[in-house]
């Protein structure tokens, strides 16, 4: 339900949209009991919060940061964020969001008249106090070299936390023939036989879904390629590779892998996720990062090899 519903239950709604097509997201359950105040004839305010905390910030869309920003007007904030973790291709157009919804951005209060207007609390001046991470306590030294050489290509500007653990175990890249099941299901077995904890088993992104008439799924792993030409791991080759190894290897895509942490990790075709979409890199730099302990990356390049070991 979008904004625009107080048309239709006489809702009283401030005037504070940002974007004419940007419109906020709210639960029916909110509309519902909206729609009793105005019944009831009370007139109540969208409540506000005094505190916000926002985690994993640099994937909010800016209809998130425009909700937020919408409930916490006087609030105080604590953000944490990785700006070279972010889904989002444009990373200025997501920090303007967060400057808007802060009361930093350009005041873009008048551009709708939809609904009645009301005095708009003005945003109040904020000190702003930031901290930078600079020690990594995830990675070894070993493999936070590795993810630095990826975050230089995906983010130049952007500085690696130092790693502050040294395993003596370097990271392995294999250079295949091609990659299929087997090497996959391979490196995954011979981690098991070198950590006990949990192992994660990442792959590219799942091909576009397509059309009810042409269904992308495949019996077999990289039987069908992706428009770019690129192998596709599927939904069916997830499926498989997963029924063969036990519950402590956990089979997922680049995205799904985002904020958890492995004792060990295999990433398959880094050159595939690097491809796969403008933000590419990025999402490979998360992916080279979610091991603690042993890190084995499948390539069918080369030039993979030493991108990751020597930059």
């Amino acid at each position: 339900v979008v904004d625009g519903v107080n048309i239709l239950t006489g809702e009283d709604v401030a005037d504070d949209t940002w974007e004419p097509e940007m419109q906020e997201l709210t639960t029916s359950i909110e509309r519902l009991e909206r729609s009793r105040r105005v019944d009831d004839g009370v007139v109540e305010e969208r409540p506000e919060y005094a505190h916000i905390v926002v985690d994993e910030a640099q994937d909010l869309s800016p209809m998130q940061w425009r909700m937020l920003g919408r409930r916490g007007r006087q609030a105080s904030w604590t953000i944490v964020a990785d700006p070279a973790q972010s889904a989002w291709e444009d990373l200025d157009a997501a920090r303007e969001a967060m400057e808007t919804a802060l009361g930093g951005g350009r005041d873009r209060s008048q551009g709708s008249s939809r609904g009645r207007r009301r005095p708009r609390k003005p945003a109040p001046v904020r000190a702003r106090h930031e901290f930078e991470l600079t020690t990594n306590y995830r990675n070894s030294t070993e493999i936070a070299a590795v993810s630095a050489r990826v975050l230089a290509k995906a983010l130049p500007e952007a500085r690696p936390a130092r790693a502050v653990r040294t395993s003596g175990i370097d990271p392995v890249v294999r250079v295949l023939p091609e990659l299929g099941i087997t090497p996959a299901w391979e490196a995954a077995e011979e981690l098991l036989g070198q950590v006990d904890g949990t192992i994660g088993l990442i792959v590219p992104l799942p091909p576009d879904e397509a059309t009810p008439e042409e269904p992308t799924g495949q019996p077999a792993l990289f039987d069908g390629p992706e428009p770019s030409g690129l192998p596709a791991w599927t939904a069916a080759d997830r499926e498989r590779l997963a029924a063969d190894l036990p519950e402590r290897v956990q089979v997922l895509d680049v995205l799904e892998a985002k904020g958890l942490e492995f004792d060990a990790a295999v990433i398959v075709a880094p050159e595939t996720i690097a491809a796969q979409s403008p933000r590419g890199l990025r999402v490979l730099y998360v992916a080279v990062s979610r091991a603690t302990q042993r890190l084995t990356v499948l390539t069918t390049d080369p030039g993979w090899r030493d991108t990751l070991l020597t930059g």
